[in-house]
């Protein structure tokens, strides 16, 4: 996508912790479903906080441009808003990258900890880091990191692993990196970006069953809803 360069000294502010974490959620809710805007209940979900309290710091961003509220639909993001949810997704994921590559951390336990330092970290550092890291294209978890310009570069087209079919192969591309209980499970089962798979069967209730390196693994469907895979 347009990266929105032209727009970048109009986003002179430092916006606060709080209108990064809104717009970053807005723009990876829009991801995750495939449509721009986002109902206001899974921003709510997502934030986890109340569906009033999402309404009034929404209707204050959309004072400050930031972001587009249809009242009973929901909110996209403007272009400014667009701009400030790329940067901060962009140092949320190389910080990721920071901790585990260079300090060595658990890459089930690095989220909550770069969610801590993306606010605080400038633009000039995260470059600075990224250039250090050998610009990479991916984070730990195998989500896209934007570049210096802010573009999002496409890699191959994934799915979940709750809408493979049985019997088709896969290798893991992504995962959601939200829940840390979520991450110590693919941790244990050794189920990391990259990993080579075979969905040999979904139950109706939506529990997965793969073959991998010589092993047999069972998903529960919340885990399976949470991974991403190119098919082969």
């Amino acid at each position: 996508p347009d990266s929105g360069k032209g727009d970048h000294d109009q986003v002179n502010h430092l916006p606060s912790a709080a209108t990064e974490d809104y717009l970053k959620a807005v723009l990876e809710s829009a991801n995750l479903t495939g449509k721009t805007i986002v109902p206001m209940g899974k921003l709510a979900e997502r934030l986890k906080v109340t569906p009033g309290t999402v309404s009034v710091m929404v209707k204050r961003l959309a004072a400050d441009g930031l972001i587009n509220y249809q009242a009973r639909i929901g909110c996209s993001l403007t272009e400014k808003g667009r701009i400030i949810a790329l940067r901060t997704i962009r140092r949320h994921r190389v910080l990721e990258t920071f901790l585990v590559e260079t300090l060595g951390m658990d890459w089930s336990s690095v989220h909550e900890e770069a969610e801590r330092m993306e606010h605080g970290t400038s633009d000039e550092v995260i470059d600075r880091l990224w250039e250090f890291l050998g610009s990479p294209l991916t984070d730990p978890h195998g989500s896209r990191i934007p570049d210096k310009e802010l573009n999002m570069l496409q890699g191959g087209k994934d799915v979940r692993l709750s809408e493979m079919a049985d019997n088709s192969e896969g290798i893991l591309s992504r995962m959601s990196d939200r829940s840390p209980g979520l991450l110590t499970v693919l941790q244990e089962k050794n189920l990391i970006p990259g990993t080579a798979f075979r969905l040999t069967r979904q139950d109706e209730a939506g529990t997965v069953c793969l073959e991998s390196g010589g092993r047999v693994l069972t998903l529960a469907a919340e885990v399976a809803s949470s991974l991403w895979a190119c098919l082969k």
